[in-house]
Formats: structure tokens, sequence, C-alpha cells
């Protein structure tokens, strides 16, 4: 601690010595620095304030249907990007201010004083703004303040309707491209289509869905058959056991015998025209849903000319002389006595259990043939499928990739028309309507009394700053030209002991010296004290000291 104490007497010790250096720079500081102070021009703030109102009672019915944009966001970046460098340029052109620059440089020079002067300042969690802007000119400050709401006001307005104008042009040429996308898609389905006609996949899936469903349609036709074919095995067993007539009398002439004969020939041959008919009847209720080209149609048809060639055969008639003279008639004697006869009246009563067997026999013969084509196609079919096993996959992934690129092309499609139509209500609804209102609270003025520069605070600052310069100046001075004073300090430069000291006794010329010195000094020090009062005083009376400068500037420069 008595090491630290030294130290510091020995510094104020040093700054003593050199005092008068320390005083000279205070006053060379001083001087300079209070004649720069008050030769600064007086400066004028001009400012504005204006409130932005964001609330509007047409977005929230608009929710959902148009673009719903966050203007608060829009304020608060427009309010960040009004000293941008071009809105600086703006300002500079609107003031006139760039008529008074001739170089590059001092163009910059004049926008970094801009943006330096010009002060933004919002109200916490409100939407109002005050813009200021210090100048010596009063009027020019205004007129930047001015310009400077004007250009709020508009690029606030403006980057609504150029963000929209942008956005709808970005849209529509995003759809003109999708739009040319899709017709190119269904050019290139329409030329798949008529490539593979006949091949494409239907409502029932694709190729291995149509080949199991086709397996499940035969299997099902299979069974069916095996039933039909299963009943008229049972029909045939039971018409044989059942006599065809019944209630005879004994034959006791030859007539009788005969008639007999023709009777049995009549039963057998009835139920033939009987399944012709009821073929008939089954085509007939077919061709009320289907057309002649239908496989149960060509299979009854077929069945009834079979049926036909059957009961020509049964009469004893040449069929094949039939097709070669479709005109040939049989004889009527022996229709005659076959049908209806007075020689085959006589005959006994036909059995109508037998008859009923022969019907249904005939209808199961007619549906088993149409099972039969049934199957006979669906085989045909699946054989088909089975030839194209490595084309029919093929076209159907192509036509799926086909069928996946248009429907993706179509939905962006529509994405981007529903945007579309939102941006233009959205435009609309910002022209029909002011989603920003901006109320002008204090218009652009400028105080009568100028507003700065703060000369008090800048003429004690330069005093302080003087001292501490002094003080400085004569701290380094010491520190420079060091001396021994006291025996501490040579015990500690030397490493040696001291032993004694001597004093000097001051002649009375040395001590009259010193005290004129020290009320040189106090002079001095009273004098620069007095020096800073009466610039205070200039400046508290409101001297126009700084225009009696530049006349002196301009009167010797």
């Amino acid at each position: 601690m008595q090491d630290l104490i030294a130290l510091v007497l020995s510094y104020i010790y040093g700054v003593v010595r050199f005092r008068w250096p320390g005083m000279l720079a205070a006053w060379v500081i001083c001087l300079v620095g209070w004649f720069f102070v008050l030769g600064m021009p007086d400066e004028y703030q001009a400012s504005a304030r204006v409130y932005v109102d964001t609330q509007s009672t047409l977005r929230p019915l608009l929710s959902g249907i148009a673009v719903n944009v966050d203007v608060t966001q829009r304020v608060a970046f427009m309010t960040r990007s009004l000293l941008s460098r071009p809105n600086l340029e703006k300002i500079a052109r609107m003031t006139d201010m760039d008529l008074q620059v001739k170089t590059p440089e001092a163009m910059e020079k004049l926008l970094d004083r801009l943006a330096g002067n010009i002060s933004i300042e919002t109200a916490r969690g409100q939407q109002l703004y005050t813009i200021a802007y210090d100048d010596s000119d009063p009027q020019l400050a205004k007129r930047v303040v001015q310009s400077l709401l004007n250009i709020f006001v508009e690029s606030t307005l403006g980057a609504s309707r150029k963000d929209t104008d942008t956005a709808q042009q970005f849209l529509e040429q995003q759809i003109r491209e999708y739009e040319q996308r899709l017709i190119a898609g269904e050019e290139r389905l329409k030329d798949f289509q008529r490539k593979h006609v006949g091949m494409m996949p239907g409502q029932g899936g694709g190729y291995y869905s149509r080949m199991e469903g086709l397996g499940a349609e035969l299997e099902k036709a299979r069974l069916y058959m095996r039933e039909l074919e299963m009943r008229r095995g049972e029909l045939e067993r039971q018409i044989e056991g059942e006599e065809p007539t019944f209630g005879f009398a004994q034959a006791t002439t030859p007539g009788r015998k005969r008639a007999r004969v023709e009777a049995d020939k009549v039963s057998e041959l009835s139920p033939i025209d009987q399944r012709i008919q009821a073929m008939l009847l089954r085509k007939d209720e077919l061709l009320l849903n289907f057309t002649e080209k239908h496989p149960d149609v060509v299979a009854i048809e077929r069945t009834i000319q079979e049926l036909e060639k059957q009961k020509l055969e049964d009469l004893g008639v040449d069929t094949e002389a039939v097709e070669g003279a479709p005109n040939t008639e049989v004889p009527p004697d022996d229709f005659g006595m076959i049908f209806g006869s007075p020689q085959g009246s006589s005959a006994a009563e036909t059995n109508p259990i037998y008859q009923q067997l022969r019907i249904t026999l005939g209808e199961t013969d007619a549906e088993l043939a149409s099972v039969r084509v049934r199957v006979q196609d669906y085989e045909a079919r699946i054989k088909e499928l089975q030839s194209m096993v490595d084309t029919l996959p093929q076209i159907e992934a192509e036509m799926k990739r086909l069928n996946r690129n248009y429907e993706v092309n179509k939905k962006q499609y529509d994405a981007l028309v529903a945007r579309l139509e939102s941006a233009r209500i959205s435009q609309e609804a910002d022209e029909s309507s002011d989603n920003v209102k901006f109320k002008i609270i204090d218009p652009p003025r400028v105080p009568l009394e100028p507003t700065g520069p703060p000369r008090l605070i800048f003429l004690v600052t330069v005093l302080v700053a003087a001292a501490v310069a002094g003080l400085a100046v004569a701290l380094l001075l010491a520190l420079t030209r060091p001396v021994f004073d006291s025996t501490r300090s040579v015990e500690a430069a030397t490493g040696l002991p001291v032993l004694g000291t001597v004093a000097m006794v001051p002649a009375p010329g040395q001590v009259f010296r010193k005290r004129v010195s020290l009320l040189l000094y106090l002079t001095a020090l009273a004098a620069l004290l007095s020096a800073f009062a009466g610039v205070l005083a200039l400046e508290v009376f409101d001297v126009d000291v700084a225009s009696k400068i530049s006349e002196v500037k301009e009167r010797f420069l």
C-alpha cells in the first residue's frame, strides 16, 4: 500500500513539475474547441407524425377466398427500407439538394449526411411513426420531411399493388406453361390409345385383374355346365323309366295296332316341337336385352336348327335334299298321318309326366349349349390374354405413367387457376377498399427556435477534454524526464541503502520565483475558467457567434 501511495505521489510531483506545458495544452485545446463549437451553425429539426391504420372490415370477410397479406409486416419493412440508397437519391432530387453537388464523391457525402440526420421512430405496440430531419436550413428540413412522408405512403401502397401484379403475372405464366403440358399430355394419351386400341385396361382393372376375373368366371361357368350335365343325365334316366302313354286297350285288329304305332310316333316327336317352342320363347326374351350376336342367342339358334334337323330325320325326310331344295315339302299324307290324322285320333292319351320331363330336358339342353358357348368364349379370351402376357402389362404400365403425369399436371393447373382467382380477388379488394389508411397526426413543421447543436454540453466537454489532455501532457513529460523525489525511489533504482539525505535550503530569490510562478499558474487557470464562463454567457444569451465567425472566415479566406 505504501508503495502505491509513493507511486501516486511521484506522479503528482511529476505533473506539478511540468504544469506549464499541461496548462498550455489545455489552453490550446479549449480555444480551438470553443471556437469550433461556437462556429457550429444552428440546426432545426423538422418532424411529422403519421398513424398507419391496418385494420379493415373487408379482410375478415375474404378470409379463405382472397390472399391474406400481413399489412403490418409490410409497413414495418417499408419503414426499415425507407432510408435505402434509392430513396435517399429520390429525396435529394425532390428537395433539389442534388443541384449543389458536382462530383460523385460529393453526392455520396450528401447521401450519408441525409441518412445520418434522418430519424424514424415508432411507438411501442402502436402504428404511430415519427419522421424527423435536422438541418441548418429550416425550410429545407421541412421539405425533406415532407418528401420522406410522401415516399413512405406511396411505397407502402405501391408495394401492395406491385406485389399483386407480379404474383398475377407469374401465375399467368405458370398457367400457360401447364396448359401446354396438358395439351401435350392429352396428345400423347390420344396417340397411345389409338396405337393400342383394344388393349387398354378397362374398368375391371389391369391385366392380372382381368385374368383373375376371367378365370373366376370360367370356373363358375364350368361348374354350372357340370350341374346342367348332371341334371340332363338325371332327366334322361327318369324319361327311360317313364311310359309315354297310358290307358290303352288290347289291340284286336291290325288297324288298332297301326294306330298305337302312330300314337307312339306322335308321343315321341311332340316334345321336339315343344322344345323348339321353348327355345323360341327363350330367344325372344334374350333379344329384349341383347343382340343376335350374343353368345346365348347364337347357342339357342344353333340348338333350334339341330332340333329341326332331328325332327326331319325322325319323319324320314332326307335332310340333304331339304337343304338342297328349301321349298320341298313333306307329303301331306305323312303329315296328316302323323299330326292329328283321323287314323291317329284314336290313340291313347299322352302321359303328362313324360311330356313335362321331355320339356325340361329340352330346356336343359338349350341352357347347356348356351353355357358351353360361354365356357368356350371365356377360354378363348383367357388364351388371348395369356398370349399377350409380355405385351399387355407393359402397355398398362405405360398407360398408368401417362395418366399419372397428366393427373399431376392437371392438379397443378387447377391449383394455379384457383390461386390466380384469389390474387385477382385480392387486387380488387385492395382497389375497392383502403386496407392501409394513413392519418397525418402532425404535418411537417419546423420550430421557431433551433433545436441544436447542444453547445453547452459541447463547451463543457471541451473544457473537460482540455483538462484531461493537460494532465496527460504533464504526466507524459514527467515519465520521459524522471527525477528522484524521495529516498525510496533512489533505493529502488540503485538497490543500495540510503545512509542519509542533505536538505536544500532555497535562497530568498528562489522562493520569490516559486511564488511568482505559482501565482502566474493560478492566474492562467483563472483566466481559462473566466474564458469558459464568457463562452457560456455567449451561448446562454444567444449571441450569434457563428455568423460572425463565418464572416471572419469569408473575409480572411
